[in-house]
């Protein structure tokens, strides 16, 4: 997930023709930037410029952000391995007067980009770290109801990420090793939360009682 490509000032002109008018060839564009940019350096370039489109021209602020959100996401799930599924989890935990509710998010892609899954579900009385923790299995799940054998997973939780990379026995993650049985290779990595934007927002959703 690391690179050693220079942080090179970014062709924004690209960008900005991507996320103000989303045709195929000007995704293609920026996907091709790939080849000589960090991807956490291109997601945030994407962001930023989305950010400031959005600001400039508020009656599409909606669609920007919108396609923002699809761009980020094509960049990392261009870098799963050929006939691999990709996806993206979050949890959020939110205290109301003393009620503490947690939603998990998913979103998924299959192996030829296509999206499989984009939902969320509330998981009652729950810590930040289990919704996170939820919303892996709540992955894993969905990978095993469309027969995805070989999957990469974006995050943004750091510690689940590192656990599941350095300390898979821990009990904390039994029930995502019991559900990872049926997956022949599994990958999970870790983003920045600002680059998993639509996987936390139906997290929130869900938390917040949109979904039972």
């Amino acid at each position: 997930m690391t690179s050693s490509r220079l942080r090179a000032p970014l062709p924004t002109a690209a960008i900005d023709r991507a996320l103000l008018t989303p045709a195929k060839d000007h995704r293609r564009n920026v996907l091709a930037l790939l080849a000589g940019y960090n991807v956490n350096h291109l997601a945030e370039q994407i962001r930023r410029r989305a950010t400031r489109l959005g600001r400039q021209q508020r009656q599409q602020a909606r669609q920007i952000l919108s396609v923002r959100n699809e761009l980020i996401m094509d960049l990392y799930a261009s870098l799963s391995p050929v006939g691999w599924a990709t996806a993206w989890c979050d949890g959020s935990s939110i205290h109301t007067d003393n009620i503490r509710a947690a939603g998990t998010g998913v979103v998924m892609v299959d192996t030829k980009g296509k999206c499989i899954a984009k939902t969320g579900r509330f998981i009652g009385d729950k810590s930040a770290f289990e919704a996170e923790t939820d919303a892996l299995v709540m992955v894993l799940e969905t990978a095993r109801r469309n027969h995805i054998k070989n999957l990469r997973v974006y995050t943004d939780s750091k510690a689940l990420a590192q656990l599941w990379q350095k300390r898979r026995e821990d009990p904390r993650l039994t029930r995502v090793r019991q559900v990872a049985k049926d997956l022949k290779q599994l990958e999970v990595y870790a983003i920045p939360r600002l680059h998993n934007q639509t996987a936390n927002a139906l997290a929130k959703q869900a938390a917040a009682g949109a979904y039972t």
